[in-house]
């Protein structure tokens, strides 16, 4: 439900270019010029596989690493559920299979959210 940008880059500088010159972020070249710091961040590894269910595809990941922030390095792990294609409704659906089955509970916070908490000194549920 939410804008999301994936690029492969051996660092943060290389990232920030190539996204500035994204057409669908016009705005971030703006906020760049300015000056960037690092806040927080994730480090994890992601496996992942795509899956075909009812009306639907989506892909499969699970994620393991930490969230940092504010000098704090938290350990992540967990499972993620992205709708590629068809409904939305189906996905939700096969996610909330997966969470009844396996004993999973939903995060309604992104990682960067949780991640902006950590480096705010702020603590979440889930954190």
């Amino acid at each position: 439900g939410r804008r999301e940008y994936e690029l492969e880059c051996d660092t943060i500088e290389e990232a920030l270019e190539k996204l500035c010159k994204l057409p669908e972020l016009p705005e971030l070249a703006d906020l760049v010029a300015v000056g960037v710091r690092k806040v927080c961040g994730a480090r994890f590894q992601r496996r992942a596989i795509t899956v075909s269910w009812e009306n639907c595809t989506v892909e499969l990941a699970l994620d393991e690493g930490v969230l940092t922030g504010g000098g704090v390095d938290l350990p992540l792990r967990e499972v993620e559920v992205e709708l590629k294609t068809g409904s939305r409704e189906q996905a939700t659906l096969y996610a909330q299979l997966l969470a009844a089955k396996y004993g999973l509970e939903p995060e309604k916070l992104s990682k960067f959210q949780r991640a902006t908490m950590l480096a705010e000194g702020l603590f979440c549920d889930g954190i």
